[in-house]
């Protein structure tokens, strides 16, 4: 046997060894196998470690004191929930934020019949927010970090000036800082780009296709648009690349574009493959939103099919990969919303901690001194467990909160299609084990 991923440090030191034990036992079902030549691969999604075992070697008792293999009754959620405790208890909260992700407007000069936006509230932060939002950044940073600018909106870009005037004055005061932003691209130019390097320090954009040019035209509905705004979108990706930003391309799947996908992937290949830091990944769209239809049981398989397949051909054409951590500290955090290093400044200036709750929820305002502790703790608070989060092997990678819009349901085709990304993440992990193996000739039995 073989050690392919070495585990994580700080939980095999709270674990320790497994204790030896009688009785019935069972595969962990955090144990994810992978078939490989001549062997496979066991994955545990809780420490983290992956061994090779040729096909006719069996467990010994060294791998069974490391988690693989535990008594039939275990409940294994719960140590999971322990571990998150401890880890969270003992983790070093530096003061201040690292990231803020700053809503510049809630207005968008695109109408797309699923966006969650649609019943939230209309406005756009003036220049004299911008100038607090500049203070409260100031006040509230974490020291000596380079921090994070986010820029969301509706469209940020129809509130550019807010952006120039933050990051001026970020500057004049010695800030470090870089940024990114989620867009739908339209409004870029060259002259707005060169800012974008030079002033905002713009290093990602993401951006949303819904389909091939006739597709998206009709879903984005953009107002005043007489040309096709698919093919401005397009050449503004080139910009930005050609600027060495990167850009994210996100390819929103649903009922509606499902198979025109398929022909978006070949044509982004086509365009852009030259381009290393050009990414395109999938998903379907959520249907907790209560904007898109609740689809029926035999159009979510579908759905899903389609995005396993998609990721797959994706990959294939070296647009870029869907990949999950397969390393790295035990998850404790979902994202910003339960975070500490992260907060959302809406356009008049209220924070929040989540950026589907623009009209409520707030936790604070830029203008005050303190932050609203109760909902804070609203944000942190997770979800039940279902029945399938006993017996769910992605469960150390999943944190579902309560007042996540997108984790309402949690259903199978989504957890076969997460578990699929972990196996080929994994697998490639083990090939760069091999390369790696050939390099230096080591002989790394456990």
């Amino acid at each position: 046997m073989k050690c392919v991923i070495k585990p994580i440090d700080d939980v095999v030191e709270i674990l320790g060894e497994q204790e030896l034990f009688e009785g019935v036992e069972r595969k962990s079902f955090f144990s994810v196998e992978i078939p490989v030549e001549n062997g496979c691969l066991l994955y545990n999604t809780l420490t983290k470690e992956c061994i090779y075992y040729g096909a006719d070697e069996e467990l010994k008792v060294d791998e069974k004191k490391r988690w693989y293999v535990v008594p039939e009754n275990f409940k294994e959620t719960d140590l999971v929930d322990e571990l998150r405790s401890v880890l969270l208890l003992t983790k070093q909260v530096e003061e201040g934020y690292s990231s803020y992700t700053i809503l510049t407007t809630t207005e968008c000069n695109a109408r797309c019949f699923y966006c969650y936006q649609q019943k939230h509230s209309r406005r756009s932060m003036s220049v004299s927010t911008a100038k607090n939002v500049v203070d409260y950044i100031h006040k509230t940073q974490k020291k000596g970090k380079c921090i994070e600018l986010a820029w969301f909106g509706g469209e940020p870009l129809f509130n550019k000036n807010v952006i120039d005037y933050i990051c001026n004055e970020l500057k004049a005061l010695n800030i470090d800082f870089k940024s990114s932003m989620i867009t739908n691209g339209f409004l870029f130019n060259k002259d707005i780009i060169s800012d974008a390097v030079s002033v905002w320090n713009l290093e990602k954009v993401q951006v949303t296709l819904d389909g091939t040019e006739e597709k998206y035209n009709k879903v984005k509905s953009y107002l005043n648009c007489k040309d096709s705004a698919y093919l401005r979108v397009i050449n503004n990706i080139y910009y930005l690349l050609d600027a060495d930003i990167s850009v994210d391309v996100r390819l929103n799947i649903d009922s509606y574009n499902i198979n025109n996908i398929d022909v978006l992937i070949d044509e982004l290949a086509d365009r852009f493959k030259e381009y290393k830091k050009l990414r395109v990944y999938c998903h379907p769209l959520f249907e907790e939103t209560g904007i898109t239809r609740r689809r029926k049981e035999y159009e979510r398989k579908n759905i899903y099919k389609k995005w396993r397949l998609y990721a797959e051909k994706i990959h294939n054409l070296h647009l870029g990969d869907e990949v999950m951590s397969v390393s790295g500290r035990l998850k404790t955090e979902m994202c910003m919303a339960d975070g500490n290093s992260s907060i959302v400044i809406m356009p008049d200036g209220y924070l929040g901690k989540c950026t589907s709750y623009t009209d409520s929820n707030y936790v604070g305002h830029i203008n005050g001194d303190f932050l609203d502790k109760s909902m804070l703790e609203k944000f942190r608070k997770h979800r039940e467990k279902i029945k399938e989060c006993y017996t769910c092997s992605l469960y150390p990678v999943c944190i579902r909160l309560e007042m996540c819009q997108e984790q309402k349901n949690c259903y199978a085709e989504y957890r076969e299609s997460m578990l699929d990304i972990i196996k080929k993440t994994v697998l490639n992990e083990y090939y760069k084990f091999l390369e790696q193996e050939k390099k230096v000739g080591v002989n790394n039995n456990i």
